[in-house]
């Protein structure tokens, strides 16, 4: 029972972390789609719309979803849409032609919203199961760690951009997620 708690607590508080990392992923990835895929100004800030209509509505969903399909399955869910959110984001720098790359990117943002709004039942519920007689401060701990994540983020992919080898953020995210 105790390693179950202790994996359990591991994968949220890890979960909350790759979040972080990975709502970075796209606006770090700026100079990428705009120099590399020609992406314009106005391209690069539209990628954004869908991210948060799906956030949105994955929220809205989430807790119902959470009650049907269970909190455990939700947070694989969760993290199966990051990865495929990273995935595209990968494949539409290193595979797409860049008029193929914009949509590409638009589903990639609308995957990771969904993902943020789906993560959000089981995020914000798994630290209170977890420590049942420190709650909040278990809660205000996984916020903590999101936070971290969208703090590293950056300084993680600005070295790889420079060094030439951007590729490698994303796919951290997805080997992440995997894991």
């Amino acid at each position: 029972q105790r390693s179950q708690d202790k994996l359990s607590v591991a994968v949220v508080y890890t979960t909350a972390i790759l979040q972080g990392m990975a709502m970075v992923g796209f606006p770090a990835s700026a100079t990428v789609l705009k120099d590399v895929k020609g992406f314009t100004d106005a391209q690069y800030g539209l990628i954004f719309i869908p991210q948060i209509f799906a956030a949105i509505i994955g929220s809205l969903a989430g807790g119902g979803w959470a009650r049907t399909v269970g909190l455990k399955n939700l947070l694989f869910a969760t993290l199966i849409a990051t990865a495929l959110s990273q995935v595209g984001l990968l494949m539409a720098v290193e595979v797409f032609p860049p008029e193929t790359a914009f949509y590409v990117v638009l589903g990639s943002t609308a995957m990771f919203g969904l993902a943020f709004g789906i993560g959000a039942a089981p995020l914000n519920t798994y630290p209170g199961l977890l420590f049942p007689k420190k709650s909040d401060p278990a809660l205000v701990a996984l916020h903590t760690l999101l936070g971290i994540g969208l703090s590293v983020g950056p300084l993680i992919v600005g070295p790889l951009t420079k060094a030439g080898v951007w590729v490698v953020y994303p796919a951290l995210g997805i080997i992440a997620a995997a894991i």
